[in-house]
């Protein structure tokens, strides 16, 4: 098989056992490369060789979709609060500069009047 795929050994040996960790699990997946070499050796689909879909319980995906629907409403939420807040403080900064327009128009006018202009 290493021959025939162009994979070494120890790569062969890898897919086959899944190279499990301490708690038995795979310690990788197949890369495509491997997988599309294992087919080509082998003479078929890539696909052939993956596992089938397992089959999706109704009310699995019922539920899913209806925490989709929740997260969507949430986030829609927060981007109308972000927008509000995003305009008030547009409103505050412009009244931030009306005001100290005013306050500078004042010392103007106190300097004015204590330079003895008034």
């Amino acid at each position: 098989m290493a021959r025939r795929s162009g994979l070494s050994e120890n790569v062969i040996e890898n897919i086959e056992t899944g190279r499990p960790d301490d708690a038995g699990e795979r310690r990788r997946d197949v890369t495509v490369d491997e997988l599309l070499a294992v087919a080509t050796a082998f003479g078929v689909d890539p696909a052939s060789l993956l596992p089938k879909p397992m089959p999706v319980d109704p009310s699995a995906k019922a539920d899913a979709q209806a925490r989709m629907g929740n997260a969507m409403a949430i986030i829609a939420r927060e981007e109308r609060t972000l927008d509000e807040l995003t305009r008030q403080m547009g409103a505050v900064t412009r009244q931030m500069t009306v005001s100290r327009k005013m306050i500078e128009d004042h010392r103007s006018l106190i300097e004015r009047i204590q330079a003895g202009y008034y």
